[in-house]
């Protein structure tokens, strides 16, 4: 909800006939970047492309290729970088086929080196096309910033939901009969932030239920 304008944008940079090969979408923490990601992920697989999801996590970080461990078939020779990173590259490849491909990576900040430069080999030897979400504010591994930087992704930046907009979300969970001194709490608290509205609004609805 309100957010007809970036789902479009994600949609034309995903496109085959973007300048760029795919999107950072940057935002702070809670307002809906994962939910954007896995709208954008969904219309591309209406579309009938290939989509491989890749979630980032902190444990997952200190292992090399560690979010990306679902798309390896790793041999017992398989430990140096160079050898992770051409299986890899290999995997997302077959994976790929012949038909368009989209990799989506949520969290990309939290990614280890080695997949960082695994993105990049994506970006530059094969036709996947690549979709990130990235945290704002977050310290990010030394390889990601080039490429936004260099132009492989067009960084796409996400704010909060204009106040229409989270008055709307609001009406649409708690129906019409909310007050309006509460719609302007809600406001006043979240400023648009979406998991601030949301638990503001579970909170409304557990209220309703007990009261």
């Amino acid at each position: 909800m309100g957010r007809a304008r970036e789902l479009a944008e994600l949609g034309r940079l995903l496109g085959e006939d973007a300048a760029s090969r795919g999107v950072a979408l940057f935002g702070e923490a809670g307002v809906g970047k994962t939910r954007l990601v896995d709208e954008a992920v969904d219309a591309e697989r209406e579309a009938g492309t290939a989509v491989e999801w890749v979630r980032a996590t902190e444990a997952a970080r200190e292992i090399p290729l560690g979010s990306f461990a679902h798309v390896l078939a790793l041999t017992d020779g398989a430990h140096h970088p160079d050898d992770l990173l051409h299986l890899a590259l290999t995997g997302l490849r077959d994976r790929a086929g012949a038909g368009p491909f989209v990799l989506a990576v949520d969290d990309a900040h939290l990614l280890d080196e080695v997949s960082v430069a695994l993105l990049h080999l994506a970006l530059t030897q094969s036709p996947v096309r690549v979709l990130v979400s990235v945290r704002t504010g977050e310290p990010l591994p030394q390889g990601l910033v080039p490429l936004w930087k260099d132009e492989l992704l067009t960084r796409l930046d996400v704010g909060p939901l204009p106040r229409e907009a989270t008055e709307e979300l609001v009406l649409t969970v708690l129906g019409d009969g909310v007050p309006a001194s509460l719609l302007d709490r809600i406001w006043q608290l979240s400023h648009g932030n979406v998991l601030f509205v949301r638990e503001l609004v579970s909170t409304a609805v557990e209220r309703r239920a007990t009261g």
